[in-house]
């Protein structure tokens, strides 16, 4: 009997993966990383076998794309799941009369009642305005979509009145939404200002970021309109926030005005992101915001009273007291990118149940010193200068911490100093980056190999018995390629828990042929090196 298609040798010759994490698996490959399916990456799981199909089927056939080069309508109105699908993808770049067309063809005889999510792609922007054609393209979709919930809307073209492309649609599901994503490579403006009271998840992105500050009409200044604001009702709902570009002296008032004695209160709101930009100063007292010097506290703040995740970029000021606006103490994530006044002295003693830390700044290791005051660190990302070889603390950051990343230069001793001092660590990304010549190292090694390391890794051989995924990253070598992929086996055969290293792939092979070499040499237990995968990193 020939057993090679039953069900138990399928589920066996695909690690027994139940269906919903296929299902899971699936998903990254169709919507990897971007709002646009990937059709193309799907399909091999189609043709892999009946359980693959069926998994992957209800996917490729759940989401309607329109305009794109893998536009899939077709197949889906002559295979019957049409009545299932639930996202509808526009992507093109044509003129918005020609994407009428598109849809009049697709909707004329069908009404897509199931779909709730709406991804629209608009790449097309000319100086000229044509409304018959955006009128059309609202009036369809308003007219196919009844219970459309979700929008995410990429695109930089108006009408002649300056409104979004997709302004009727908002103001026509305005009642019904929960999600609205709207992204324009120009100044955005909305007419919708009477926002459902559903919307959990808001993402406002617009080049330039829209009219702020104030203008000058006479002795007195009054603030300019706003091009997209919102009541401040629509807050309270909300769970999910990204602004930006916005001013770092005027945050607020241009998307939830209020009066002066009244605040925005974020009742529900637990992740907040906030770009900045530098150009957007109030033209009110512009001197009063140079080299940093100001008091970065915001008038009449908001209240965030369950915000567990805070992302600010390129805030130009205070870093350090800007902070002291939200409430430290229940933060658990906190990415801070391209912010550069006073990170030295960012202290994090006041964030108790922080897990997770990005740092991205010019001097990252001066933030290092710091991470011992956050017991409860999980995840650490530092991003920092390349060139710059940074030495590390012998007590770097708490012992809790489990996925290390260090976009900085680094030489591979200070890797032996993380591993010994994490013993949690589970994955572990580097900028490996090494003395250029033989007399630069000579010079250093005395610092870099003092007595703390040797008192703290001891005598044995094993480094880490957590550490699970490596990436090494090798840059800045000044030709020293082979003796750092060397070094960097070395430490790879001392760490028995290992399972899968990545690198470039260039150094693939210079790595495989550096651990066959330490297996002929090595007089310790180096088993797991006869199983340990070697992968290119971008995989």
């Amino acid at each position: 009997m020939d057993t090679r298609w039953t069900p138990a040798a399928q589920s066996e010759a695909t690690g027994g993966l139940p269906a919903d994490v296929l299902t899971r698996i699936f998903s990254y490959l169709f919507w990897p990383g971007t709002q646009l399916p990937a059709h193309q990456a799907l399909i091999p799981a189609l043709h892999t076998s009946h359980r693959w199909r069926r998994r992957a089927a209800r996917l490729f056939y759940s989401t309607v794309t329109i305009g794109h080069p893998a536009s899939n309508v077709r197949l889906v109105l002559e295979s019957g799941y049409a009545p299932r699908a639930s996202h509808l993808v526009v992507h093109s770049e044509l003129a918005p009369e020609q994407i009428a067309t598109l849809l009049m063809a697709a909707f004329s005889r069908f009404e897509w009642a199931g779909i709730h999510t709406l991804c629209f792609v608009h790449l097309w922007a000319r100086p000229m305005w044509l409304d018959e054609g955006i009128t059309r393209v609202n009036q369809l979709l308003a007219k196919s979509l009844p219970n459309l919930t979700r929008i995410t809307a990429i695109s930089g073209t108006q009408d002649s009145f300056g409104l979004f492309i997709l302004d009727d649609l908002l103001a026509a599901r305005a009642p019904q939404l929960t999600e609205l994503v709207v992204r324009s490579p120009r100044e955005l403006s909305l007419g919708v200002h009477e926002l459902t009271k559903r919307v959990t998840k808001l993402v406002i992105w617009a080049a330039g970021g829209g009219r702020h500050g104030y203008e000058d009409d006479g002795e007195d200044k009054s603030p300019i309109p706003p091009l997209h604001s919102m009541p401040r009702i629509c807050a309270q709902p909300l769970v999910e926030l990204e602004l930006g570009p916005v001013a770092p002296d005027n945050i607020w008032f241009p998307f939830f005005p209020a009066r002066d004695t009244y605040m925005v209160e974020f009742t529900c709101l637990r992740s907040l992101k906030l770009i900045f930009s530098s150009s957007l100063l109030l033209a009110s007292d512009p001197e009063k915001h140079l080299n940093g010097k100001t008091s970065s506290s915001v008038y009449n703040a908001p209240v965030f009273p369950v915000l567990e995740s805070l992302m600010l970029t390129a805030y130009p000021h205070d870093i350090v007291l800007f902070l002291e606006n939200f409430p430290r103490a229940q933060l658990r994530r906190l990415h801070l990118v391209r912010c550069p006044n006073s990170l030295s002295s960012l202290s994090f003693a006041p964030f108790p149940r922080l897990t997770d830390v990005h740092i991205d700044a010019a001097h990252t290791d001066k933030v290092v010193a710091h991470l011992l005051q956050a017991p409860g660190i999980a995840t650490v990302k530092l991003t920092g200068d390349f060139a710059r070889p940074t030495e590390m603390p012998s007590d770097f950051g708490p012992a809790t911490i489990q996925k290390l990343t260090l976009k900085m230069g680094l030489r591979l001793i200070e890797c032996e100093k993380l591993l010994v001092g994490l013993p949690r660590l589970r994955s572990l990304d580097v900028v490996v980056t090494e003395c250029v010549t033989k007399a630069h190292e000579a010079l250093s090694r005395s610092a870099r190999r003092g007595r703390r390391l040797k008192e703290q890794r001891g005598t044995g051989w094993r480094l880490s018995s957590s550490l699970e995924v490596v990436l090494f990253r090798f840059a800045w070598l000044g030709g020293r390629h082979l003796r750092a992929v060397r070094k960097a086996a070395w430490i790879i055969a001392r760490v028995p828990s290992l399972l899968c290293v990545a690198v470039e792939s260039e150094f693939a092979p210079m790595l495989r042929g550096a651990l066959s070499g330490v297996r002929e040499n090595a007089s310790a237990d180096i088993a797991h090196l006869e199983h340990l995968r070697v992968v290119d990193i971008n995989d």
